[in-house]
């Protein structure tokens, strides 16, 4: 099996961000927040997702292999919290691809299907007809529509700018919930993470994966940042912003963009849960039994139908999926930044100590945790509870799987 090149890797990790189609969702929802300073809550999440990026790329030199941050806690922690990463990793994959799913059924049904159900069906099956095609079509798809997304990203912002008769508003007047923005913001760059999933099918991985990450961090930042930016002097939502001036020629084109960056993202997270699955062979052996594709395939499947069935509402399906994915998210990264500190420990107690990684993992750690505590508070309880839980299940878990695995070396003694 042919291994993915640089440019295949960097549009992979562009296609997990889809910086375009999160302009619409996350960054459309952090507008209607804060308004003009929707640009800084978006460039404060950027300064945070990039030193979590540095966090990645130090980990990702050292464990190019399956599961990205499970692999990671694996390696470094105990067997307990790197089980409770790799279901918190799941939960992540899953309900930010459903939040993209979701955000891109949500604008074809305001654009063009005027109908939920339509709009799911359509884009759920468009994913997975596109996904079966096999790893290389989806690999080039994603640089042909990641380039096209790049170029739209530019001109989108200088037309948005141009349209309010270039009205430069200040961006340090908060008008809401900055904590709240700061967390739906960081969904903007946040889609490198698949890329470390899948480490051990990239080309020189070690050099790469973590190089290819912070490029895209930095690239999704700005570009997201600037677009904001510019839609927040027009003062309008970013749906009727499209509509009020680009005409009958080019809106049709930044719509499919916005489409096909949707279906790009969800794909992108169908790869990384089948390299989280394959990734089990970390402590739990192939007992997958090389059925980890078929596996990711069911789970995004099904879920989205269960999920639609019962709630039947994209928007609110995107919401919901958003705020679950980006405290996952953040949860994530203070795992990660504790495995990076456990490596620098290590170092400074061999009196070899790395004052870089001890810097940006501490660094990492507080600000994560700190995030995650207040948005915990402010969120909907509902919400709230399923992330608390969904937690709690993966510590009885760990906790279960660390019993059989002494009761077994007890009777191995024995």
């Amino acid at each position: 099996m042919s291994k993915f090149k640089t440019k295949e890797a960097f549009f992979i990790a562009l296609g997990g961000q889809a910086p375009f189609v999160s302009f619409f969702i996350f960054g459309g929802y952090v507008n209607s927040l804060l308004g003009s300073s929707s640009a800084l809550a978006t460039f404060i999440a950027g300064l945070l997702i990039f030193v979590n990026g540095l966090v990645t790329n130090e980990l990702s030199k050292r464990f190019p292999y399956y599961g990205g941050y499970y692999a990671y806690s694996y390696f470094t922690l105990s067997s307990s919290l790197s089980f409770t990463t790799f279901w918190t990793f799941l939960l992540f994959n899953v309900t930010y691809a459903l939040a993209y799913l979701y955000g891109t059924a949500y604008m074809l049904t305001t654009y063009l299907f005027h109908n939920d159900l339509i709009a799911f069906i359509f884009s759920l099956a468009a994913i997975m007809i596109l996904y079966s095609s096999g790893r290389k079509p989806t690999a080039t798809y994603a640089i042909i529509a990641g380039s096209l997304e790049l170029a739209i990203m530019v001109f989108l912002g200088l037309y948005l700018l141009y349209l309010s008769s270039f009205n430069f508003l200040n961006p340090f007047e908060i008008k809401g919930d900055l904590s709240r923005g700061i967390l739906f913001a960081a969904g903007i760059p946040t889609g490198y993470i698949v890329l470390s999933s899948i480490a051990e099918e990239v080309e020189d991985s070690r050099k790469v994966i973590g190089k290819m990450m912070l490029i895209v961090i930095v690239i999704g930042t700005l570009l997201s940042a600037f677009d904001l930016y510019a839609l927040s002097a027009l003062n309008v939502a970013v749906i009727d912003a499209l509509l009020l001036g680009l005409g009958i020629f080019v809106f049709p084109i930044v719509l499919f963009t916005a489409v096909n960056d949707g279906f790009l993202g969800v794909m992108a997270y169908l790869v990384s849960t089948t390299g989280l699955l394959k990734s089990l062979r970390y402590g739990f052996g192939d007992f997958l039994k090389g059925k980890a594709g078929f596996f990711s395939f069911f789970i995004y499947l099904i879920i989205p139908i269960l999920l639609f069935y019962m709630v039947g509402n994209n928007f609110a399906l995107f919401e919901a999926c958003g705020y679950l994915s980006l405290l996952a998210n953040f949860f994530l990264n203070a795992m990660a930044a504790a495995a990076l500190l456990r490596i620098g420990i290590s170092r400074l107690i061999r009196k070899r100590a790395w004052i870089y990684q001890l810097t940006i993992s501490i660094f990492s750690l507080i600000s994560n945790v700190i995030i995650v505590i207040l948005n915990i508070q402010s969120g909907e309880p509902l919400l709230v509870y399923f992330f608390m839980g969904w937690l709690i299940i993966g510590f009885v878990i760990s906790s279960i799987i660390e019993v059989v695995r002494e009761i077994q070396e007890e009777a191995k003694k024995q």
